[in-house]
């Protein structure tokens, strides 16, 4: 089988393969799966929509994005639903 993902030799890319591969206890970026990619971000959207994450990720993306903004009223739970789903 073709490996899905291999390392790019760009940092901010490889980072996030790292990241990955640590998340699924493998060493490199081509010996990923669908299955471990799915509980990775099984795991992310828990830790993102959960709150737990809003000071950090609020620098990151700032308080503009969707999922740091504190206001969005009732509709924001409908939009972060139908985006993760």
């Amino acid at each position: 089988m073709e490996a899905l993902l291999e390392w790019t030799g760009h940092p901010l890319i490889d980072v996030g393969l790292a990241a990955l591969c640590a998340m699924s206890g493998r060493e490199d970026p081509s010996a990923l799966t669908l299955d471990d990619l799915d509980r990775a971000a099984e795991e992310m959207k828990e830790h993102y929509f959960s709150g737990v994450m809003d000071s950090y990720l609020s620098c990151v993306f700032t308080m503009n994005a969707e999922y740091t903004q504190p206001a969005g009223g009732a509709g924001k739970e409908r939009r972060r639903k139908a985006y993760v789903d």
